[in-house]
């Protein structure tokens, strides 16, 4: 009689751990849902937060300086002509007449004006070339920081699917191979915020 009630207890403790495993296979299922949805929100703000609008802005500046640049060449272009057309006068009225100095010589200041404007508009130009040139790097290293943070994410990705392939095999290691994942990817967002 104790034997029997012996085996029957010890078939209710094991049918009581078996309940017990599948809660907790569930539980942390669920933990691990959480854990991939916290993420995905993670990686969506990461990919609104700063770089990107500086990617945006640094876009549309270049954009305003290409217009700048073309309209200041179009600018320089307007006053060579006029220079031209002013230096043709001059040498126009010097044939005429001598008696025509005092002309001349204003005429002479106004090319030397001119002059001076147009050495002037070529070194801004110059300088809006240097600046739109350093800006295409700044894009360039903009561009390779996203791509790095989308490696990153399918890196991370792959690391979550590699985990929950593994918890099927073993519940006993679900939670520590989930907080390997989450450590690594954390390090590496803190990485790379330093890196920026």
């Amino acid at each position: 009689m104790e034997r029997g009630e012996e085996s029957m207890s010890r078939d209710l403790q094991q049918k009581s751990t078996s309940r017990l495993d599948n809660v907790q296979l569930k539980q942390k299922i669920i933990h691990l849902q959480a854990e991939l949805s916290r993420y995905k929100d993670i990686v969506v703000k990461y990919q609104n937060n700063y770089h990107y609008n500086q990617l945006d802005e640094l876009n549309n500046e270049i954009t305003e300086l290409k217009n700048s640049l073309a309209d200041k060449e179009k600018e320089c272009a307007e006053l060579k002509n006029v220079k031209d057309e002013i230096e043709a006068h001059v040498k126009g009225l010097i044939e005429k007449s001598s008696g025509f100095n005092d002309t001349y010589v204003e005429l002479t200041a106004q090319i030397k004006s001119l002059t001076e404007e147009h050495e002037g508009v070529k070194e801004e130009n110059e300088l809006l070339k240097i600046e739109n040139s350093n800006l295409q790097k700044t894009i360039e290293t903009q561009e390779e920081e996203v791509k790095k943070l989308k490696e990153l994410v399918e890196a991370h990705r792959t690391e979550k699917e590699k985990g929950q392939f593994e918890g099927k095999r073993s519940s006993v290691h679900v939670k520590g191979e989930g907080d390997t994942s989450d450590s690594w990817f954390l390090r590496s967002i803190k990485q790379q915020n330093k890196n920026n």
